[in-house]
């Protein structure tokens, strides 16, 4: 399932930047992210209460430095340089591997 939903966005995402439309692009990023967390997270916890296992806290913590240094390179030039889109890329690569392979 989750899989569907990142083809779709990466597909969105390439397509805004070959058409120049950046914006769109972070904006498409970050609000399907938020969505994700606040609805449907929000959803499934009204209709039934979840429990939150203490092994997932070391991944939520390593979800908040990168979502922090994100909003900081997005904050200080309004522009991702490739530079710093590669150190974004190498921080989500080495959290998939590390959750892959660990």
């Amino acid at each position: 399932m989750w899989v569907k939903t990142i083809i779709s966005l990466s597909v969105l995402l390439l397509s805004n930047l070959l058409f120049g439309d950046t914006d769109i692009a972070a904006g498409n990023v970050v609000g399907s992210n938020v969505f994700n967390l606040l609805a449907v997270l929000g959803l499934a916890a009204s209709i039934r209460p979840l429990a939150v296992d203490p092994a997932v806290l070391p991944g939520l913590a390593w979800l908040l430095a990168v979502t922090a240094i994100a909003t900081i390179l997005l904050a200080t030039g309004r522009r991702v340089t490739r530079l710093e889109g590669l150190i974004l890329l190498a921080l989500g690569m080495s959290y998939w591997l590390g959750n892959v392979f660990v």
